[in-house]
């Protein structure tokens, strides 16, 4: 009498999706013995030049290289690769849009502060809305993953190295209008450097953005470290 097998499926992992590793061919070993292969053509996409330049552009990796290849990329994972781009455009273009017809109506008002509080005080909805839009863009753009923003730098040396004139230099360049909002929130005039006003900005600016996006929590690690060894019990 013939032993039976215990089932098994193995993967060719050389002919797999670049993104999730899903395998496009498979082998599967019955009980008795007999091995059957399944092929995943259909979900499997090959990968050109233009692809290529997509999934580089999404995973910011330029030195995917992949020439020579079996691999391909499943069309779920292309579909999720378009759709990142698409997004990424819209906002783009969106962002623009905004900054120029605000252009517009600070030109057509003269761009002096009486006729911006004018206009301010005349529809004050629409400039909240496009505030608001244009201080989301902004924080897309900075939470994105490897954007460089230094809340997402957690090493040794971002910590010893810890200063809030360099996390207020970044803001100031990769997101003025959210921190001009919460500037004139906290305070009426340019607070001092390294006054509380000061250091308040900058913090609210910090909890906002780790708000959006966990990977923003250089300053909760840093608070974190000095609070335990600072002396603080768990109880407080």
């Amino acid at each position: 009498m013939a032993q039976s097998m215990t089932p098994t499926k193995t993967c060719v992992l050389g002919d797999a999706c670049i993104i999730c590793g899903f395998s496009f061919v498979q082998h599967e070993k019955t009980t008795d013995g007999t091995d059957i292969i399944h092929k995943f053509y259909q979900n499997k996409l090959k990968l050109n030049s233009e692809k290529v330049n997509c999934i580089r552009k999404v995973t910011e990796k330029s030195d995917l290289d992949i020439e020579g290849s079996n691999a391909g990329v499943c069309r779920k994972c292309f579909r999720s690769v378009e759709s990142i781009i698409k997004a990424d455009e819209k906002n783009k273009a969106a962002k623009q849009r905004i900054i120029q017809s605000l252009d517009q109506i600070l030109t057509e008002t003269g761009g002096n502060e009486e006729n911006s509080e004018a206009l301010c005080q005349s529809n004050p909805a629409c400039i909240i809305t496009g505030a608001a839009k244009i201080v989301k863009l902004e924080s897309v753009k900075v939470c994105k993953r490897g954007s460089g923003c230094p809340l997402q730098k957690k090493d040794y040396s971002d910590f010893f190295n810890f200063s809030w004139d360099h996390l207020h230099e970044y803001f100031r360049h990769h997101c003025p209008a959210l921190l001009s909002i919460i500037s004139a929130t906290v305070c009426d005039l340019t607070p001092q450097v390294s006054s509380k006003s000061y250091q308040h900005i900058i913090l609210t600016a910090c909890i906002g953005l780790h708000g959006r996006s966990q990977e923003m929590s250089l300053v909760q690690f840093v608070v974190d470290f000095m609070l335990k060894h600072g002396g603080c019990t768990e109880r407080i």
